[in-house]
């Protein structure tokens, strides 16, 4: 094998390691970093379902307003795994990775293989892009056709052939489709060929020009004849955002381009986009050790100032447009118009550092340099982003992982659908279950309008809905509205059990609160018999059936059986003490169920399960801690009295006499 046969397999061998990396850092727990999905990617999933049946537009017009290539993509992924976080993520995931092979191609024809290889590695362990892959953001699609298109563009000027203009308009004309700040690249082309200049050599002439633009208009008709017939809906967004709405500048239009421009000359080094779901909140674009390396490439661009430097410079200067004229810069989602180009100047940085050590040192130790130094930027990475920002519960609120959740736990209740993991679980499901959903949360949450089984057993909480014949109803509410009414659909008699559902928390919001509640009603006969067994009736209105202790470290888990001999008006108060001789340790004082199902909703032949939770000083000793269940009227302090086989017996049932 010749030295040229070596070095040509050694380029292919180490961009196969290359986008094995980023393919690792971008598939890698997929299904759960980040947990849950948030309702941007949830309307791309519903708009993806509904192409599946047909409906097939050019803009979708719901979520103020998309670009559809992204969602025609996620139509097919949707229709291999079904309806799951993943089906939507699995095809950010596939375009960012190509668009680290599609990088190397575009610097290779800009700069040669050695500053290919490096900005495509560092393309490939920068949190922003993996950030960007792992995420089913339309935004993702930019960067491919971006690369894609000047890579050619490229070519085609270098070469003058035409079909490589015509190839590179049709590329260009399908960067439309992907996403908003792609309305900016025709000013970013126009700034190259102004700094390239008339005598650039190549030259690009005229008639090179009409090819690439009329390629380009012939793929962008479509889309530009709806916007000529629906402009308000197809800039309805860039409207609500813009620097220049009196709502987002507050009347300081210079002041907020000022502070946007500082805080976009800071996002590389010093602090980037603080939205959790598009960064490590407040991360800068870089680490320290590529950030030095991304300072160094800007200088030597600056400096040296060739062909493609000039395009650099301009696509990167004005791609950053988008975010600057925009609330909350900098925005990484409006700014991703400078990936993947932005990836030049620290490889640029490197290939100079590597070159400058070579001349001195040696070859050898300037590779060693150049592996470390990406081998930290990785190590930052996987610690900032896979450790720190997975493991934040921040992340999960951001992306709302507890309508997620709730979805993923209504299916496996049902035994249909997403239950969490990559695929949707295929049949109908259990067929003697109901689940009656609040519609303030249907309405509430994409999620779980996309994520929810497709069934006639999710039915929507209206007014006067009939029960089911069922003999297992979950009833799922919003715990903030009165739900009492629909306590009905529960059939009597029945063992029922209140849930807490997930938490959730608003973006401007310090506390979180609860998504839901779930009342399940099975057939009493499928209790499972607990170890105590006290049969004693509080009030003549209660018999508790069976009791369950369960110590945990410092935490009893105290499950009741209660059974309803006759519905009541008053909302008693268990009471639940762990005592030992001499002074009690707890006290555990409270409604029933939590305060959800209280006794006055109880009906007269309803079994219903309490579990709670008392916190002791020390763990739980059976031997010399008793613990006494009861109930009081919360009005007069009283307690009801205890009966066992008729005969008065107290106020209070020791569990463990």
């Amino acid at each position: 094998m010749t030295h040229r046969s070596r070095a040509h397999a050694s380029e292919w061998i180490l961009l196969l390691v290359v986008v094995a990396v980023a393919a690792v850092l971008r598939f890698a727990a997929l299904g759960d970093i980040p947990p849950g999905l948030y309702r941007d990617e949830a309307y791309n999933g519903l708009d993806a379902v509904q192409v599946l049946r047909g409906v097939t537009p050019v803009f979708f017009e719901a979520n103020n307003g998309r670009e559809p290539l992204f969602i025609y993509l996620v139509s097919a992924a949707v229709a291999l795994l079904g309806r799951t976080p993943v089906a939507i993520r699995i095809v950010a995931a596939i375009l960012g990775t190509l668009t680290v092979s599609a990088a190397y191609f575009l610097f290779r024809a800009m700069y040669g293989r050695g500053v290919a290889l490096l900005g495509a590695a560092v393309l490939a362990i920068t949190v922003w892009p993996i950030q960007l892959s792992r995420i089913g953001f339309r935004a993702v699609a930019l960067p491919l056709f971006t690369a894609l298109a000047l890579w050619q563009l490229w070519a085609a000027v270098r070469s003058g052939k035409m079909w490589r203009f015509a190839l590179a308009g049709v590329l260009y004309g399908a960067s439309f489709y992907t996403y908003l700040a792609a309305r900016f690249t025709p000013v970013a082309l126009v700034a190259w060929l102004l700094l390239r200049g008339r005598r650039q050599s190549p030259p690009v002439r005229w008639r090179h020009l009409l090819v690439f633009a009329v390629a380009a208009l012939v793929v962008l008709s479509p889309l530009a004849a709806y916007v000529g017939t629906h402009w308000d809906s197809f800039s309805a967004r860039a409207g609500q955002v813009s620097v220049f709405n009196p709502a987002i500048n507050g009347g300081d239009l210079w002041g907020t381009l000022a502070r946007h421009a500082v805080g976009i000359a800071g996002m590389f080094n010093v602090r980037g986009d603080f939205i959790p779901r598009h960064n490590v909140p407040l991360r800068p674009v870089f680490d320290p050790l590529l950030g030095a390396a991304f300072l160094l490439g800007v200088i030597v661009a600056a400096v040296r100032r060739s062909d493609a430097d000039r395009l650099a410079l301009a696509w990167v200067g004005v791609m950053l447009l988008p975010t600057l004229l925009a609330e909350d810069a900098p925005h990484f989602l409006r700014g991703v118009g400078i990936l993947p180009v932005l990836f030049v100047f620290p490889a640029l940085g490197l290939h100079w550092l590597g070159e400058t050590l070579a001349r001195r040192t040696s070859r050898r130790l300037a590779t060693v340099v150049m592996v470390g130094l990406l081998a930290g930027g990785l190590a930052f990475t996987v610690r900032d982003y896979f450790m720190r920002y997975a493991r934040d519960p921040s992340t999960a609120y951001a992306f709302e992982a507890g309508p997620a959740q709730l979805a993923a736990e209504t299916n496996a209740y049902l035994g249909a659908g997403w239950q969490g993991g990559w695929a949707a679980t295929s049949g109908a499901g259990a067929g003697d279950r109901t689940v009656y959903l609040a519609r303030r949360l249907w309405d509430s949450w994409p999620s779980l309008r996309f994520l929810l089984a497709e069934t006639d057993a999710v039915r929507l909480l209206g007014n006067g809905e009939p029960a089911t014949a069922t003999s297992h109803v979950r009833l799922v509410v919003w715990p903030y509205e009165p739900y009492a009414e629909h306590l009905r659909l529960l059939p009597v008699g029945s063992a029922i059990q209140v849930t807490r559902g997930p938490l959730e928390r608003g973006d401007l919001e310090t506390e979180p609160r609860l998504v839901s509640i779930a009342f399940d009603a099975r057939p009493a006969s499928e209790l499972a018999a607990l170890p105590i067994m006290p049969g004693a009736v509080v009030g003549g209105m209660f018999r508790l059936a069976g009791a369950a202790l369960t110590p945990a470290g410092n935490d009893l888990a105290i499950t009741l059986h209660w059974q309803s001999l006759t519905a009541t008006d008053v909302n008693y108060m268990l009471f639940v003490h762990v005592v030992q001789p001499g002074q009690p340790l707890t006290t555990g004082d409270g409604p029933a169920c939590g305060g959800y199902y209280p006794t006055h909703f109880w009906r007269a032949g309803d079994w219903i399960v309490d579990e709670r939770v008392v916190q002791l000083p020390r763990p739980f000793d059976p031997a010399q801690d008793q613990v006494i269940v009861g109930m009081y009227d919360l009005e007069t302090l009283q307690r009801l009295p205890v009966a066992r086989d008729g005969t008065p017996s107290g106020d209070s049932i020791a569990l463990n006499p």
